[in-house]
């Protein structure tokens, strides 16, 4: 499983930049004025994405990726996967030249400019769509530069592909004095919206609403800003922070705008009540950017947070110090900052509003519960938990698992110890302790829940390691990380491969990383993978005629890694929210987007051996029954007289139509 994970991760990561990276670059990539979009579109726009592909077509020779594709070793072993790729969209490109007008060159070549979609409601009656279907007003756009007939090419041959579909015809139309084509759809499929574009020396513009399109014909010829999500204070708020020049990805919501256009058209208004009474409608807008940084990319995300409770339970001016406990040999870690005793009034009091009879079952059990340990549950031990809470996973000594350790910060130590042991003697479960370099650290039997034991550690282990309760998967790992502490060991802050990348984090704000931390050792797992994953890739995987992968020409480990670095992460709380921002090799959403995709395969593999395997277990009891041999099961056939009788059919009815 491991190898088989190693090869997506590789080959998606490796093949999927190299594509962008490696080949020659196309006269369209080259840099031109953008068009200032936001000034266009409407300020009820609600949510809005643009990607664009040119700054890592045009400066993607300085990333790290772009050097780990260089290597002699690594062009060996991915040129094959890459031309096999090649050889397989190559087998699309009569469809895409038929229904897009393009080669499948020019066609990718596409990719590698600007696209934007935007969100902006639903469509009324009187923006000319049918009455009563919740038609998206949406817009969508792509900017090029000196390819304008390459894209007529490619509307002039999705026309006739609608033609001769049958879905509907285009007309010329004119819109604030512009010429446009609009699309009618088929009166027989009212689903399908009216649609209008037009189409200029350097953008392509496509709305399904023609008053948002007059809007922004308008503006293109004022160039006023009047009345556009650019001239909105919660769109400047959010750009200030996430779009950076040449950014690939950038992405704005407008959190009270959506919720008020979709909440009538989900048809559950309670549902903007529940989020409101949660807190949650302090939240006004998100923001995320992905752009180019030096060697790596730079994940940038803004959530706008106004004051309010769920403000005053999340932030916190308390240092960030766990990091200085963990060793530095992490391979993964996260820090927050957390009010526990705040956020537990605030979950009191939701449930209150919410739920008035819960609110009380959650009293009474939490005075029997504090009768229990004869100590008050909310002041004796929530206020005295945080603020600071992190999760490492570090490796000692040759192991192949990872130690696990949660980390929370205590206040009066000694106190909250004894409430903690009182704890675990009122609820009956069995415990040990031993002492380790004058370290107490404490054992929990769950083994004795019963059926519990399966689904859980049976031996998890606490200790406390300066103001920290720390809390081990295994009393081992406690014993590990005490013996490191104690024995002088250099820390994550410390880490060679750690330090650095945190303060290029804070080389523009010295305020960031002050409310999180965020830490992935890339170069780490990779070797690891490769260490590991590879000689069983090599000794148990046959070859596959499908896929070209000779694994005897898979690089050596440093080949690869030596181009590589972690991915480190920090959050801060700012006068009007909160600011989180990433810098790795890969992008902060590449690894989830692979695990998600990595996910679904597995999910669906699985589905299909399930039912592969439920078909032939069916088929084994038939047959042991007797009841219907299944070589002499009927199975129909159309003749070909009917075949062609109704062929024929159908051509006359589609003549005299």
């Amino acid at each position: 499983m491991r190898s088989v994970l190693l090869f997506v991760v590789l080959t998606g990561v490796v093949c999927g930049g190299g594509f962008l990276l490696a080949e020659e670059i196309l006269p369209g990539a080259s840099t031109f004025p953008a068009r200032d979009l936001p000034a266009l579109l409407p300020d009820t726009c609600a949510l809005q994405i643009a990607l664009d592909g040119g700054p890592c077509a045009r400066g993607g020779d300085g990333l790290a990726l772009a050097a780990l594709l260089a290597e002699p070793e690594v062009a060996a072993f991915v040129d094959p996967l890459s031309a096999a790729l090649r050889g397989a969209l190559g087998t699309f490109e009569p469809q895409v030249k038929q229904y897009l007008g393009l080669t499948m060159d020019e066609t990718l070549q596409l990719l590698r400019y600007r696209l934007t979609a935007a969100f902006c409601g639903f469509v009324s009656p009187e923006g000319g769509q049918p009455a009563g279907l919740p038609t998206p007003n949406a817009v969508l756009t792509l900017e090029f530069e000196n390819e304008i007939e390459m894209v007529q090419r490619l509307m002039y041959a999705l026309e006739e592909a609608v033609l001769a579909w049958g879905d509907g015809s285009f007309t010329d139309d004119t819109v604030a004095g512009l010429p446009v084509r609009r699309y009618i759809p088929d009166p027989k499929k009212p689903e399908t919206p009216t649609a209008w574009y037009l189409l200029d020396d350097r953008m392509l513009l496509l709305a399904t609403d023609r008053p948002t399109l007059e809007g922004i014909v308008k503006r293109i010829k004022s160039g006023s800003q009047e009345g556009s999500l650019a001239a909105s204070g919660r769109f400047k708020s959010v750009s200030e922070r996430v779009n950076s020049p040449g950014a690939i990805l950038s992405v704005y919501a407008d959190i009270p705008q959506l919720m008020e256009q979709l909440g009538p058209v989900m048809g559950s208004p309670e549902m903007v009540e529940m989020i409101a009474s949660t807190g949650l409608d302090a939240v006004k807008s998100l923001g995320y950017g992905l752009s180019v940084d030096g060697a790596g990319l730079r994940d940038r995300l803004f959530v706008q947070v106004d004051d309010g409770p769920l403000r005053e339970s999340l932030e916190s001016t308390a240092p960030l110090k766990a990091h200085h406990l963990v060793p530095h040999t992490a391979g993964l870690y996260g820090s927050g900052l957390l009010d526990f005793a705040a956020m537990w009034k605030r979950v009191h009091a939701l449930a209150a509003e919410l739920d008035p009879d819960t609110a009380g079952s959650m009293e009474e059990g939490l005075a029997a519960f504090g009768d229990m340990i004869g100590a008050d549950p909310v002041t004796d031990v929530i206020a005295r938990l945080g603020p600071e809470y992190a999760v490492a996973g570090w490796w000692s000594g040759q192991a192949l698992i990872p130690d696990v350790g949660l980390f929370i910060e205590v206040r009066e130590r000694d106190a909250f110890s004894k409430i903690l042991d009182r704890t675990l003697a009122a609820l009956d479960v069995q415990v040990s302790s031993f002492q380790h370099r004058g370290h107490p650290v404490g054992v929990v039997e769950l083994g004795a829940l019963g059926p519990l034991s399966s689904a859980v550690p049976q031996r998890p282990s606490w200790f406390f390691l300066d103001d920290y309760l720390v809390v081990t998967l295994w009393p081992q790992a406690a014993k590990n990380l005490i013996d490191h502490v104690e024995g002088g060991g250099a820390s994550l802050a410390e880490a060679q491969a750690f330090k650095p990348l945190l303060s290029h984090l804070r080389a523009d704000d010295p305020r960031a990383a002050t409310a999180g931390i965020g830490w992935l050792d890339m170069e780490g797992l990779v070797a690891f993978l490769c260490d590991n994953g590879v000689p069983i890739a090599q000794s148990f995987l046959p070859p596959n005629d499908m896929v070209p992968v000779d694994w005897a020409l898979f690089p050596q480990t440093e080949a690869i890694t030596q181009h590589l670095f972690g991915l480190i992460g920090g959050s801060q709380w700012t006068a009007d929210g909160y600011y989180t921002e990433y810098h790795s090799p890969t992008g902060y959403l590449g690894p989830y987007m692979l695990s998600v995709g990595l996910v679904g395969l597995v999910a669906v593999r699985e589905q299909e051996a399930s039912q592969a395997n439920s078909d032939w277990e069916a088929r084994q009891r038939i047959q042991k029954r007797g009841a219907i041999p299944f070589d002499a099961v009927p199975t129909l056939e159309v003749k070909p007289k009917s075949v062609k009788k109704k062929a024929g059919g159908d051509k006359k009815k589609g003549g005299d139509k």
